[in-house]
C-alpha cells in the first residue's frame, strides 16, 4: 500500500485560537454493481492512488497537516489547519466528489474546536500523512507477523518517543478507527465474516442526536447501550442512560480491531435485545454494527435490532453539552488528547488514589509526550500528579527508586489492560464509576 508523509507547514503563524479547528471526516463511497468482481464484490468507482495524490496536494496547499486514509470504499481522516483552510479543503473534496458522481450529499464534516488551556502549536499535528488502505476502517481479524516482532515493536517504541508521535497503541489517526502508520498484516478470516459478508450486511439504523437522547431517556429492560471504542477511551467518558433498566457496556479492548474477539463474550448482554451502540464520530459503528449483525446470524444471539448514534460523541455533545447524558469527556485521536466540548461531570479515576482524575498528561500537552502508560504493556493509565510524583511510567527511564507505575488495581500490577479477554465492562447503577471486568 502506498504512502506520502511530509510536513505540513506552519499552521499557527498568527490569529487566535477561535481561527484554528481540527476536522474530522469519513465518507464510504457508493457501490457500483453494474459490473461485480468474480468473488461477487462491487466494482471501484474510484483509484484510491490517484485519490492519495489528489489530497495530498490539496492538504499540502492549505498547509494541513494530520492524517488521511483513502481506499477504494471511501476516506476517513483527521485534519489541522486554520478554519478557513480545512472549509477550503472540505469544499474542494466535495466538488471534486460530485464531480466524479461519487457524493449524493454532503459529507458529515466535523469541526472541532481547541483547547483553551494549550498553545495552538501544542494542538496542530507536525506532519501530514496520506495512506492507501484496503478498507476505511478495518474489524477484520489479522494474523500478527511473529518473527522479529519485539524486536520491530522496540523499535518502534523508541522511535515514536523521539519523533513525538501522538496515538494510540498502534498509531491511530483518529476516534473513527485504527488509520495508522502500521504495515497492513495478512488477513485471518473471523468465522462467519470476511470483506465480503459484511459489505452485504443490511445497514444499522442512524439516530440523529435528537432521536439518541430520546432512547437513553426512555426506561426500556430490552435495550443495551454499547460503546465501541477502547478502554483507555471509556476511562475519561462514557453515555448512561437516565433509567437503571438500561445498562452501558464498555469494550475492554486496546485496539478497534480486537472488537471481533468480544462478541462470544457479549452474549449473554445482548441476546434479544435492542443494541444502541455509540463511537467517536460514527465510522467505527458502520463497521462495528455490522459486524454484530453478521455474529448474530451466526450464534443465535438474536440480536433484535442495533442502532447507532450519528455523528458520535462529537455531534451529540455540539447538541447537549453538559445538559445531555454524555459523562466526562471525549477521547480523541490528535494531539488536543479530548475535545474541550465535554459532558456532565468527571468519570476518571486516579488508578492509585481513587481521586477523580481525567488527564492522562497530567497537565502537558500531548506533544511532551509526558502521558502516564503503564511500564510494561504501555496502555494509558490515569494517575493524578500527586501519586505520579512518587512513580515512574514507561519511558521515564528507571525513576530513581520510584515505584514503578503498571495497569493494574493500584497500579502495582499489569493486567495488560485492553488485551485481556475476561469479559466486558458496565457501568454502575449510579453512572459515575465502572465496574472493573
Amino acid at each position: 500500500m502506498s504512502s506520502f508523509v511530509t510536513e505540513p507547514g506552519d499552521q499557527s503563524a498568527g490569529g487566535g485560537i477561535s481561527e484554528y479547528a481540527i476536522l474530522l471526516f469519513y465518507h464510504y463511497y457508493p457501490e457500483d454493481r453494474s459490473e461485480d468482481s468474480s468473488d461477487g464484490s462491487p466494482q471501484a468507482i474510484v483509484v484510491a492512488e490517484e485519490e492519495l495524490v489528489w489530497h495530498q496536494n490539496q492538504a499540502q496547499r492549505l498547509k494541513i497537516g494530520g492524517r488521511i486514509r483513502v481506499s477504494e470504499e471511501g476516506i476517513n481522516g483527521v485534519l489541522s489547519g486554520t478554519r478557513e483552510n480545512l472549509q477550503n479543503y472540505a469544499k474542494s473534496v466535495e466538488d471534486r466528489g460530485r464531480k466524479a458522481g461519487w457524493l449524493k450529499s454532503c459529507i458529515d464534516w466535523k469541526f472541532g474546536s481547541m483547547r483553551s488551556d494549550l498553545p495552538i502549536e501544542e494542538q496542530t499535528f507536525e506532519e501530514l500523512k496520506v495512506e492507501v488502505c484496503k478498507e476505511v476502517v478495518s474489524l477484520l481479524r489479522v494474523q500478527e507477523q511473529q518473527k522479529g516482532r519485539k524486536g520491530r515493536r522496540k523499535g518502534r517504541r523508541k522511535k515514536g518517543k523521539e519523533k513525538g508521535q501522538v496515538g494510540d497503541e498502534k498509531g491511530g489517526i483518529s476516534g473513527d478507527g485504527e488509520a495508522g502508520a502500521q504495515e497492513q498484516p495478512q488477513e485471518t478470516p473471523v468465522e462467519g465474516q470476511d470483506r465480503l459478508s459484511l459489505a452485504q450486511t443490511i445497514p444499522n439504523k442512524h439516530l440523529n442526536p435528537s432521536e439518541w437522547h430520546s432512547s437513553l431517556l426512555s426506561p426500556d429492560p430490552d435495550t443495551v447501550i454499547l460503546d465501541t471504542r477502547n478502554c483507555y477511551e471509556s476511562s475519561i467518558g462514557f453515555f448512561k442512560s437516565a433509567s437503571s433498566s438500561t445498562p452501558t457496556v464498555l469494550s475492554n479492548t486496546r485496539k478497534f480491531s480486537d472488537l471481533n474477539d468480544w462478541w462470544d463474550g457479549m452474549k449473554a448482554q445482548v441476546s434479544g435485545k435492542n443494541v444502541l451502540m455509540y463511537c467517536t464520530g460514527g465510522v467505527r459503528c458502520e463497521v462495528a454494527s455490522k459486524s454484530l449483525i453478521s455474529w448474530s446470524r451466526t450464534s443465535g444471539a438474536n440480536v433484535k435490532s442495533v442502532g447507532q448514534l450519528k455523528g458520535g460523541i462529537c455531534r451529540y455533545l455540539e447538541a447537549y453539552g453538559e445538559d445531555g447524558l454524555y459523562k466526562g469527556k471525549n477521547f480523541v485521536f490528535d494531539p488536543r488528547r479530548f475535545d474541550p466540548q465535554v459532558g456532565k461531570g468527571v468519570v476518571g479515576r486516579c488508578l492509585v488514589c481513587k481521586r477523580e482524575w481525567d488527564d492522562y498528561d497530567n497537565g502537558r500537552g500531548t506533544k511532551e509526550r509526558g502521558e502516564a502508560r503503564c511500564i510494561r504493556c504501555r496502555v494509558l493509565v490515569l494517575c493524578c500528579s500527586e501519586c505520579r510524583a512518587e512513580r515512574v511510567c514507561f519511558g521515564e527511564g528507571e525513576g530513581d527508586g520510584k515505584a514503578k507505575l503498571f495497569c493494574g488495581e493500584g497500579g502495582g500490577e499489569c493486567v495488560d489492560m485492553g488485551n485481556r479477554r475476561e469479559g466486558w465492562q458496565v457501568v454502575e447503577d449510579d453512572g459515575d464509576e465502572k465496574l472493573n471486568a
